[in-house]
C-alpha cells in the first residue's frame, strides 16, 4: 500500500473536480508534499471512510502521516 500526494494548477483546478478524473489528471503540474495540517486531514479520512483493515496495516501509509516530513510527496 502507497500514497502519493501531487500539486495542480494554481487556477481552476478545483472546478476540474466535478468534470472528472480526466480533468483533474491535466491539472497536476507535479509531485508536492503535505503539510502537517493535510497529513492530518488525510489521516482521519482513512479512519472514516475505509474499514480498518485496509489502513490499520498500512504501516508505511500511516508513518508518513506522522512524520514531520513536508517535502516528500509520499510513501509506497
Amino acid at each position: 500500500m502507497g500514497l502519493a500526494s501531487f500539486k495542480l494548477t494554481l487556477r481552476y483546478a478545483l472546478g476540474n473536480l466535478a468534470r472528472g478524473e480526466d480533468a483533474i489528471l491535466k491539472a497536476v503540474v507535479g509531485p508536492a508534499g503535505l503539510s502537517r495540517e493535510q497529513k492530518n486531514v488525510v489521516r482521519a479520512a482513512l479512519r472514516e471512510y475505509f474499514m480498518a483493515a485496509v489502513w490499520h496495516n498500512a504501516e508505511n501509509v500511516l508513518d508518513y502521516l506522522k512524520s514531520t516530513d513536508f517535502h516528500t510527496p509520499g510513501v509506497g
